[in-house]
């Protein structure tokens, strides 16, 4: 399997995890809010292993953390081949985090305290092409349409692309 379409199955696991989370405790009677943070609002991860282990799973942030202060931001280099540095995979989970805080607690307290179905999806813009995210932004709305959530009830999408 050659690298991008590795890269591209790990983060869609990712996101279908995601996706599947949100579907679990979905409620068709209140808002739905999707939460994109852009490239400064998402935590990025590294795979443990580079390609191609398998099984491989994000375990290292290096967006952003207190490593950041050292040369954390060297490993988010991307070669002339598309390859993330040494070959492994970096990618979006979630929003940015602190501890347990980061800069949407506010959007999430909010939607707990309303009921509102809500899920977090990192996206970054860091590679031009951005197959996987877009592809997953597209994707999106018919997910919902075939798990029969969008009975005439709108669903928001909120991107911060600086976080």
């Amino acid at each position: 399997m050659p690298y991008e379409d590795y890269r591209t199955d790990l983060i869609e696991l990712y996101y279908q995890n995601q996706l599947e989370t949100l579907m679990s405790g979905y409620n068709p009677g209140q808002p739905t809010v999707i939460l994109l943070p852009g490239i400064m609002g998402s935590q990025l991860m590294r795979t443990a292993k580079p390609y191609p282990a398998s099984p491989n799973v994000p375990t290292e942030i290096v967006w952003m953390n207190i490593g950041i202060l050292s040369n954390d931001a060297l490993k988010l280099e991307i070669d002339v081949q598309g390859k993330d540095l040494d070959s492994f995979v970096i990618a979006a989970y979630g929003a940015l985090r602190f501890g347990n805080q980061t800069p949407y607690n506010e959007l999430r307290d909010l939607a707990r305290t309303e009921d509102w179905n809500y899920a977090v999806f990192g996206f970054v813009l860091r590679r031009i092409d951005c197959l996987v995210e877009h592809r997953f932004v597209r994707n999106h709305a018919i997910h919902f349409d075939a798990a029969g959530c969008r009975d005439n009830q709108f669903w928001t999408c909120i991107i911060d692309s600086c976080g």
